[in-house]
């Protein structure tokens, strides 16, 4: 059976054609992944499973109708995606707070705890700076305004400086952040 035919199956949400690619390219991309993850073999299995699944909705909810490249290339590159989302979840920088705090969709998070705390000192941040900053990060981060819509409200000059501007407010929000979470963890 062609790559394209096994597709068209699993369009349809034939179980078998599913199992039949799960199968065919389960021994090629862990050991891939074994590399990209620095050997953690748990995560590995973990990400092949999540890549399977997303392959699946994207062929069932017709992202995937026909391929480009081989089946083999789309499955990884849906595993270096689905690498890069867990790297940017682990967030362990910490002036990636700032970024995960404001983003709309957060991945989940497994210790609860850290998250209130990383928040908290985003909050404290956003409290700290200037109105305007704050003014400006919330529009956009909280609020979803486009960077035009800010620059009219806020009266700048255009949407090219208000992207300057948004630019030059968060990085004093990280600095802030920076300060607070290391205060707090001299409290400790």
């Amino acid at each position: 059976m062609s790559e394209q035919q096994l597709i068209k199956k699993l369009q349809e949400g034939d179980e078998l054609a599913f199992e039949k690619i799960y199968m065919n390219y389960r021994d090629t991309f862990i050991p891939w992944a074994l590399k990209q993850l620095s050997g953690n073999e748990e995560e590995a299995k973990e990400l092949y499973q999540v890549t399977m699944i997303a392959l699946f909705e994207n062929a069932v909810n017709g992202k995937l109708v026909e391929l480009t490249s081989s089946l083999k290339t789309y499955i990884f590159a849906i595993g270096k995606n689905k690498i890069r989302e867990l790297r940017r979840a682990k967030g362990k920088k910490i002036n990636n707070i700032v970024d995960f705090a404001l983003r709309e969709d957060f991945p989940n998070v497994d210790d609860y705890e850290v998250f209130e705390e990383n928040m908290t000192a985003v909050e404290q941040g956003l409290q700290n700076m200037d109105s305007k900053c704050s003014e400006l990060l919330t529009r956009f981060y909280y609020k979803r305004q486009s960077m035009t819509e800010i620059s009219d409200h806020m009266a700048y000059k255009n949407a090219k400086t208000t992207k300057n501007m948004k630019y030059k407010c968060l990085q004093r929000l990280r600095e802030l952040v920076l300060k607070i979470m290391a205060s707090s963890q001299k409290t400790i």
